[in-house]
């Protein structure tokens, strides 16, 4: 087939495309849209006929309301005054406000009044049969209500036919008070009434018995917060709800039907846009055939010429340039430049491979030899990349064997890591502790993570230390620095311990003596404080040279700083004393019972620094990275330049004091790596701040 053939059978199909196209959008999209909209036509007409309808149930519910929260209504319902129903359902009443039916039902479902008049005669009937008993069960649904000040309003069906029914509870003209019995009006259903809808809405409205469903409706509501029945056919639509009583029950069908006029006007809108579409689609293939021959086929056919006289060249150099500065020449022009661009990108491409293949050989050697683990995770934990120190820390035998798509947490159990990575809070995140690396043993190692987000992606980077011999060594140090501490208070302790069982000694000595009841006792009790005195001396003493297992866990720091100042106040009997004021909380990742203690110390400071009782102030501030914890008492206040040696072992103002309470404090402090300022003025009182890290768990 010809190049002219193909062309226009190109055309040919296109514009047969457009026509198929115009059919099936006008078809498949604009018709559906305008019976959409002809259906929320007519679904709008039902819903402005509910609308009518249920302001006119409004009104009526509204009358009722007014007549059952007069205080005359009320007060009838107390001394039954005939005066009142003579007054208020007189005839003029009943026809003026036009209703048929009054009852006034007492809290006991007795009928205490009951009247039907008709109001086309004028003449007054029975009840219907449905309201006609004389005593009512207090179940029935118009005596019921979800609530007493909302009343009830609806349809009832009756031997005189259909009623617009409402029933209100007696209440006073406030509200307030409770409920005297039930008043109930009732409107017969006439076509004068659906005539004043139909008036109201503009709409023709056709009222079916209910009985008749099945001649109109076939299935379902299409909707369910508005439950009504749509059908169409060519011409029309016909929309139908149906109204139910109080029970709840179909009384009847209201059909409204809406006709198709824009649909209709859309069927002749697209026949003639049919034909004015086949004249366009012959006059266009004619005009682009011409264009097509002249612009297009004709230079194709010349450049064709062209390459075939130089297929047959020795040497192929560039192709022929058309004389004429059309689309073909430029198209020649530029695959030259593109050809000559292509041969020096492929040389450039190839020279930065080889220039990356040698960096990335000085990066993975420049990583390897980095005397710290560095590790790469995915967003799951995924390994996505480590060197060689790494591997090592992990014990792996084989550093050639990859560990990508290994969970770190199968590598590294660290608890701390694991819930930072899977939480996602946070962008860093640093700690150290004694973990268990794969199957090879615990080591004590530092880390930092932190999280960065590549190419969309979210990934985590680790830098991992084995510390384990720093530790170790680290300890060691502290040990022989807290020795070599005992060593230059040995002297005083010695004294002081010395001092201790000396005055034990010579209390028994006197007790053995002494023949008098009372002053043996008293002695015991001088003895028991001494014996006290000694070994707390003792346990803090062994408490101060221990080395701390910290064993952290996250806990709120109010919660700790009230239950030690209440074990405090309670060993020391001083309960009624002393109050704790605590602003803020906030949660550490701490070791509770040393924390614990360390509280318990100061607070009791605190107290013994207020000998008459008061208050002591905590301030909590958490700065996401830091938590301060300010504790402040309003006692006798410590002299400047003693305050520099507070913390330091076997230093204490008081008479009776070791001065390893506040040296363990701060040696507890600074095992969660915090710090400890102290303020104080004389006669105003204490601050102690301390300062953790907030570590995520």
């Amino acid at each position: 087939m010809k190049l002219t053939a193909k062309i226009t059978l190109i055309f040919f199909l296109f514009w047969l495309f457009l026509l198929v196209s115009s059919y099936l959008t006008y078809d498949r999209v604009v018709k559906p849209a305008i019976y959409d909209f002809e259906k929320s036509s007519a679904k709008e007409k039902l819903e402005r006929f509910s609308r009518t309808l249920k302001n006119e149930m409004g009104f009526f519910h509204k009358f009722c309301a007014d007549y059952a929260r007069w205080d005359d209504t009320y007060e009838y319902m107390k001394d039954k005054n005939e005066e009142y129903i003579k007054s208020n359902f007189s005839k003029e009443a009943f026809t003026e406000n036009q209703f048929n039916l009054a009852i006034i039902v007492n809290n006991e479902g007795k009928v205490l009044f009951g009247k039907w008049l008709d109001l086309e005669t004028g003449e007054s009937k029975n009840l219907p049969m449905e309201l006609s008993t004389p005593l009512w069960a207090l179940t029935h649904p118009l005596l019921r209500f979800p609530d007493v000040k909302e009343g009830k309003v609806g349809f009832w069906k009756t031997t005189y036919g259909i009623l617009l029914i409402s029933s209100h509870k007696i209440l006073p003209s406030k509200g307030e008070g409770a409920p005297a019995g039930t008043l109930i009006f009732g409107r017969l259903i006439t076509p004068q009434f659906w005539d004043k809808i139909s008036d109201h809405t503009l709409l023709n409205l056709d009222l079916i018995d209910y009985l008749e469903k099945s001649k109109y409706i076939k299935d379902n509501p299409k909707d369910d917060e508005f439950p009504i029945f749509i059908y169409a056919n060519n011409s029309e639509i016909n929309v139908y709800q149906i109204i139910y009583d109080l029970y709840n029950k179909p009384l009847l069908i209201v059909k409204i039907v809406h006709p198709l006029n824009v649909l209709k006007a859309g069927r002749l809108l697209e026949t003639r846009a049919a034909l004015y579409f086949l004249i366009i689609i012959g006059v266009g293939l004619t005009i682009m055939w011409l264009t097509v021959q002249r612009n297009i086929v004709l230079p194709i056919r010349e450049l064709t010429k062209h390459i075939q006289n130089s297929a047959y060249q020795a040497v192929i150099s560039t192709y022929p340039t058309p004389e004429r500065n059309d689309e073909v020449a430029l198209l020649i022009f530029h695959f030259n430049r593109m050809a000559h661009k292509i041969n020096k990108l492929v040389e450039e491409t190839q020279r930065w491979n080889k220039l990356l293949e040698e960096r990335e050989r000085y990066f993975r050697t420049l990583l390897n030899v980095v005397p710290c683990g560095i590790v790469e995770l995915s967003e799951r934990g995924e390994i996505e990349t480590a060197n060689d120190t790494f591997k090592e820390l992990i014990n792996l035998n084989d550093k050639m064997q990859s560990l990508e798509k290994m969970l770190i947490y199968e590598v590294i159990k660290s608890q701390q890591i694991e819930n930072f990575i899977s939480n996602k809070t946070g962008d860093f995140f640093e700690s150290e502790e004694s973990i268990q690396i794969g199957n090879h043993g615990v080591k004590y190692i530092h880390y930092k993570f932190k999280k960065i987000e590549r190419n969309e992606k979210i990934y985590f980077i680790g830098l991992i230390w084995d510390i384990t011999n720093f530790k170790e060594i680290q300890e060691k140090l502290e040990t022989q620095k807290r020795l070599a501490l005992l060593g230059e208070a040995s002297a005083s302790l010695a004294h002081e311990l010395r001092n201790m069982v000396s005055a034990v000694q010579s209390g028994f000595m006197l007790l053995l003596e002494e023949t008098n009841i009372d002053k043996r006792s008293d002695i015991i009790e001088e003895l028991k404080s001494l014996i006290f005195r000694l070994e707390d001396t003792l346990r803090k003493l062994l408490d101060f040279t221990r080395v701390y297992k910290l064993e952290k866990k996250k806990v709120p720091v109010g919660l700790i700083v009230r239950e030690q100042f209440q074990n405090c106040v309670i060993s020391m009997g001083r309960t009624s004393k002393y109050e704790i004021e605590i602003n803020g909380e906030s949660e550490v990742y701490v070791d509770p019972s040393l924390l614990s203690r360390a509280f318990f110390n100061i607070i009791k400071n605190s107290i013994e620094a207020m000998p008459d009782g008061g208050k002591i102030t905590v301030s909590i501030l958490d700065n996401m990275e830091w938590v301060q914890i300010s504790i402040k008492d309003y006692g006798k206040g410590i002299e400047p330049e003693l305050i520099e040696k507070i913390g330091k072992p076997f230093f204490t103002t008081k008479s009776k004091g070791t001065g390893l309470g506040m040296a363990i404090v701060f040696k507890i402090i600074e095992s969660h790596k915090g710090k400890i300022d102290i303020e104080s003025e004389i006669n105003k009182g204490t601050k102690i701040t301390i300062t953790l890290p907030k570590l995520e768990a």
